[in-house]
Parts: C-alpha cells; structure tokens; sequence
C-alpha cells in the first residue's frame, strides 16, 4: 500500500464492485432487496443475501475503512457504484 492517506470515498466504489464479484463467484445473485416502507421494516426496505455478505464484509474490516453509514444509504452506494462502474 501506498504512502497516501486516503478517504474511505477514494476507494468505496472499487470495493463495492469487488465484493458483487466475489459474491457472484461463489454463484450468488447481486440484488439489494427492495424498498418496502411498511410496519416492521423500521429502515423502510426488505434486506437480501447479497445485502448481508456485504454488511458482514463491512463489519470485518479495520475501523478506519469501514462505512460511516449503514442502512438505506448503504444499499444506495452499492447501487450507485454499481450503476457507475457500467456507464464507463
């Protein structure tokens, strides 16, 4: 690793499209669940597998590099990296 010190934005959409392929790799199928506002999803959305790899990953990780935001918004960065990676 480099000298640089980095922001956890510098390298998040790199790794969110690394772990889809892993999952992927392992036969999963990449999805975030949906938006589901009613009573007892206090988040307002139904998790998935994909979701919940990519939580524990979250969860594995040093400190430093971890997500500040959980829930909907990161469902939202997986999706907008994703999303991004293909417009390229």
């Amino acid at each position: 690793m480099g000298a640089a010190a980095g922001n956890i934005n510098d390298f998040w959409p790199e790794h969110a499209r690394k772990m889809i392929k892993l999952y992927e790799s392992f036969g999963g199928t990449y999805g975030l669940g949906r938006k589901n506002p009613g009573q007892g999803n206090e988040d307002g959305s139904v998790g998935s597998p994909f979701l919940n790899f990519a939580i524990a990953i979250d969860k594995a990780m040093f400190k430093e590099f971890r997500r500040r935001t959980m829930g909907p918004e990161y469902a939202r960065a997986i999706r907008r990296a994703n999303q991004n990676s293909k417009s390229r």
